[in-house]
Parts: C-alpha cells; sequence; structure tokens
C-alpha cells in the first residue's frame, strides 16, 4: 500500500448552522468594528478644521468625543451575526500653523477604544487605536475650501472568543465645501466628504479597504456679546455611507462575508464660544440608518490660538 502524504494544516472549520459560533460571530463584529472606530476618528478632525477659517497664525487644540454606536444583525454566509453595541471614547491632541493667508497645515495623535457588546449573551470585545496625521487646509478668499487629512492607526482588537490580535490602517480624506455668508452674521456651508480606509488582513481574514462619502450642510449664526466673548450655535445634517470591498473572514469549509454599514443620516447641533486667545466648543449629533445607529455622539473641544 503506497504511503499517504499527511494532509497540510488548514483554516478552522465553520460550523454549518443558522447560528454563527460565538468566535465567528466575534471574529467578524469585530472587523466592522474596526472600520467605525477608523472612520469616525476623520469626521471630527474635518470639523475641527471647520473651525479655524479665520486668519490666526497657530492652534493648539484637544478634542473629547464620546459616542455610542450600534450595527443590526447581518447576514453572513448562510448564517446571521448577532449585531453589536459599541460604547467609543476618542482622544486627540493636534497643532498647526498658516503657511500664507490661505493655507495651513498640521498635524495630530490620537488614541481612540471601542468596547463592544455582541448581544445576546454572545461576549464582549474591545478594539483600541494609535493614530498619527497630517492635514493641510485651503480656504480661497471667495469661501471655497479644501482640506486633505492622511492618517496611519494601529490597532488592536481582541475578544471573550477571539486572541489578540494587530493590525496597521491606513486612511486618506478630502472635504470640500463653500461658506456662503449672508446678513447678520449668518452662514452656510455645504460640503462633501470622501475617505478611502485600509485595513490589512490578519491569518484568515482578508484586508478591508472601504470608501466612505458624506454629503451635508451646516447653518450657523454669529453673535458678540458686551464682555467680549463671541458666540456661534450651528445645526448640520449629513447624508452618510460606507461601502468596502467584498472582504471575508476564511474557515476550512467556507467563508463569511464582512457587511458594510452602508446608509445613514446625522443630525447635529452645537455651540463654539470664544474669548481672546481661547476657543472652546461643545456638540451633541445622533445618526440613524437601517443597518446603523449611533443614539449619541458628544464632542468637546479646547484651541488656544494666535
Amino acid at each position: 500500500m503506497p504511503p499517504v502524504n499527511p494532509t497540510p494544516p488548514n483554516n478552522p472549520t465553520l460550523p454549518i448552522s443558522p447560528i454563527l459560533s460565538q468566535m465567528a460571530n466575534a471574529q467578524v463584529s469585530l472587523r466592522q468594528s474596526q472600520l467605525l472606530l477608523v472612520e469616525n476618528e476623520m469626521f471630527g478632525i474635518h470639523q475641527r478644521l471647520g473651525e479655524v477659517k479665520n486668519g490666526e497664525k497657530g492652534n493648539v487644540w484637544v478634542r473629547n468625543v464620546n459616542s455610542r454606536e450600534k450595527l443590526t444583525a447581518l447576514s453572513t454566509g448562510e448564517s446571521s451575526t448577532s449585531g453589536f453595541k459599541q460604547n467609543v471614547h476618542t482622544l486627540q491632541i493636534g497643532a498647526d500653523a498658516a503657511v500664507s493667508d490661505n493655507f495651513r497645515i498640521g498635524g495630530f495623535i490620537g488614541r481612540s477604544q471601542a468596547n463592544v457588546d455582541f448581544n445576546d449573551h454572545n461576549g464582549d470585545g474591545k478594539v483600541k487605536s494609535n493614530s498619527i496625521g497630517l492635514y493641510a487646509a485651503y480656504l480661497a478668499d471667495n469661501g471655497i475650501y479644501l482640506d486633505n487629512i492622511v492618517k496611519y492607526s494601529r490597532l488592536k482588537s481582541e475578544s471573550d472568543h477571539t486572541e489578540k490580535r494587530h493590525y496597521n490602517a491606513y486612511t486618506l480624506s478630502s472635504e470640500l465645501g463653500k461658506q456662503f455668508k449672508l446678513a447678520n452674521n449668518w452662514t452656510i456651508t455645504p460640503q462633501v466628504q470622501l475617505a478611502w480606509t485600509h485595513i490589512q488582513g490578519k491569518n484568515n481574514e482578508d484586508s478591508l479597504s472601504s470608501i466612505y462619502s458624506r454629503a451635508g450642510v451646516r447653518v450657523a449664526k454669529g453673535f458678540t456679546l458686551a464682555n467680549g466673548w463671541n458666540l456661534q450655535p450651528y445645526a448640520e445634517i449629513n447624508g452618510i455611507t460606507s461601502r468596502h470591498n467584498n472582504s471575508k473572514i476564511h474557515y476550512a469549509n467556507g467563508a463569511l462575508n464582512v457587511e458594510d454599514s452602508r446608509g445613514r443620516f446625522e443630525s447635529t447641533i452645537g455651540l463654539n464660544a470664544g474669548i481672546a486667545n481661547h476657543r472652546i466648543g461643545l456638540e451633541v449629533s445622533r445618526a440613524d440608518g437601517k443597518r446603523y445607529d449611533k443614539p449619541y455622539q458628544i464632542q468637546a473641544v479646547y484651541r488656544y490660538q494666535w
């Protein structure tokens, strides 16, 4: 009888069941959580750039964000994930300087963490992000502006059912808009954003590349008080969509899709206030979609300018 060649090792077996194993559910959900975390970091940077187009020579700033997000149960393969909820905390610190009257450059560092609940007693997970980025902002005399950001993130994911894994993530993002100045210190600013994110794969995971797009409008009203404070309440609404490549997690007898969050609408109210060289901002927002909901996001910003 001829010798039998040994069978090479392969990926773990995927249980054939309408209900995913807790390990498979955690793997898919953590990939979805990673992308949400990286994408959400960018929106706040673009917002912050929108606050500094006032002719100052330099800025140092700090931004703190806390939010809660929900992703519904989504089909994958012949099964369905449990969906998840996550509480997200982000802290970013940055600085920038004017190169000319219309152009400025800057950089930032940041740390984010998502505490993930996989629903229905499926355990918990965690995603951490340490990031560094550069940005450039151009504001024309007619109110048209262009912001560009490049960011690198080092991610770490873990859960009750999966091992620790580290990932490199890269993001390029641009926002184009125009500020229209109206009577009585009213402004209206339509804006569009397009971002590309790539998160590397590990072991049985494909890499994940995403296109994030946003279109919206901000309406603001400026006030100057007798004591020297400048106030600017504002409201904003955005339509957002996120679509990525056909990323999968592979097992010996099948593969699971990492479904995207698709579209949602986001509404925001906030207040910027300043006196002398100090600027503070407070903002509350929420987002609603078929697959994704963000019941709340609270953002606080402090900026020192000269």
